[in-house]
């Protein structure tokens, strides 16, 4: 290993260094890291962790309170509730993530090239764009899941085009401020096309945003998930679901409060957390927000 070499390693290990004490000074965020990452435990755990399974119905035990046989309680159809919350997280989880993981890699591309190039081909993008902003989130993805039919991936597919305008535009308006940048100029300058400037300059320079919008992305949209499982246009009903399980629970709110109350817990907590999270990603990945 050369001499540069290693001082670039040990620059780079500085850099990470810091950047994850200026996190854990932020007690705040800590906690929303712990809370997601004990959400991501208890999702990939989820076969180990119930007690039995979530779509097992016994209509001899419905409403039933917490208690020993069953931590979490029973819901309308005597399932447990405890073992239907922890595939939940499991659930909510691959929504929010693989949804917002297909909008980057959708829109981050888009908006970069409408962003580097300009023009006609940036007024074209950005109008269908528009378009898209015009419907309301949940509106466009229900309509989306009602084209489409109900199922788990094609929740993700919609929520994921709700999703896209979002990170054109950010990555748009990243592109905009770099494409006068010195090293665009000199990559153009010796002839590189304007693909490879956009794939090896522009878009690894405008990482540090993405990640924190995906961060924040990623709660926004199981609350959207969440919501259309509410409204009974979610994913379908064998498939343990934090919105429908709440959606079914407020009809016995004076009775079983339980069956409610959980689920709804369950969103909050989890929201909450990579809300926290992400904003504590921002200040370490702004270089304006840190200290």
């Amino acid at each position: 290993m050369t001499s540069s070499t290693a001082i670039s390693y040990r620059s780079k290990d500085t850099e990470l260094r810091k950047a994850i004490r200026r996190f854990a000074r932020r007690k705040v965020a800590v906690i929303g890291a712990a809370l997601v990452l004990v959400f991501v435990a208890i999702a990939l755990a989820a076969p180990l962790l119930i007690t039995q399974d979530p779509n097992d119905q016994n209509l001899a035990e419905i409403l039933k309170p917490p208690g020993k046989e069953h931590f979490l309680g029973t819901d309308e159809l005597g399932r447990d509730i405890w073992s239907r919350v922890i595939y939940g997280a499991r659930v909510s989880l691959i929504i929010g993530i693989a949804s917002v993981l297909v909008a980057i890699v959708v829109g981050v591309p888009l908006g970069a090239i409408a962003g580097y190039y300009g023009g006609w081909i940036d007024e074209i993008m950005m109008r269908v764009l528009d378009v898209l902003l015009a419907f309301p989130g949940v509106l466009l993805t229900i309509v989306l899941v009602v084209i489409l039919g109900p199922s788990l991936q094609n929740v993700i597919i919609s929520v994921a085009v709700y999703s896209v305008p979002g990170f054109a535009r950010l990555a748009r308006g990243e592109a905009l401020g770099l494409r006068n940048a010195e090293f665009i100029e000199a990559s153009q300058a010796l002839g590189a096309p304007g693909w490879w400037v956009i794939a090896t300059h522009v878009i690894p320079n405008i990482i540090s945003p993405v990640i924190v919008m995906g961060t924040l992305s990623v709660g926004n949209n199981i609350l959207t998930a969440a919501s259309m499982g509410f409204l009974g246009m979610g994913v379908p009903p064998d498939v343990p679901e934090w919105g429908a399980m709440l959606s079914n629970g407020r009809k016995y709110l004076l009775v079983a409060p339980h069956a409610a109350t959980i689920p709804g817990l369950a969103i909050l907590l989890l929201v909450l957390g990579l809300n926290l999270f992400g904003d504590g990603l921002r200040d370490i990945l702004d270089p304006k927000m840190r200290e």
